[in-house]
């Protein structure tokens, strides 16, 4: 595995999780402007069009990042807890581009890039 952390802080969060062997990716948040993200992935070396999954704790820049994304031919599923999805303008406007699925605390694994997450509930100032 490989660990990407693009932004991390009061101003956005954004890491990628790469398959090594493979070079698929799991983003977790974009909080962080398409721009950025892109500059980002490039320094890092990971090319974002390899992203299987996007797993989301905020929705800040997650949806002008997933235009930018299909713009690349990568439709990623997004993973989503449901108050996130209701609460979010972004999440609704991309629906028609990627898959977006309810997470939910105690849920089976998420498999995505070869890897397998396990969600889980916290307490936190989002939906």
């Amino acid at each position: 595995l490989k660990l990407h952390v693009l932004a991390s802080g009061s101003k956005g969060n954004a890491a990628i999780v790469e398959n090594a062997a493979t070079g698929a990716g799991v983003l977790i948040d974009c909080g962080i402007c398409k721009r950025d993200f892109l500059e980002r992935c490039d320094e890092a070396g990971f090319d974002p069009a390899r992203i299987d999954a996007v797993l989301i704790t905020h929705d800040q820049g997650l949806g002008v990042v997933l235009r930018g994304l299909a713009k690349l031919g990568c439709a990623p599923t997004v993973y989503v807890n449901q108050a996130c999805i209701d609460a979010s303008s972004a999440l609704q406007k991309v629906a028609g581009d990627c898959a977006i699925l309810p997470l939910s605390s105690g849920q089976h694994a998420i498999e995505a890039a070869g890897l397998r997450a396990f969600p889980f509930a916290t307490s936190h100032d989002a939906a």
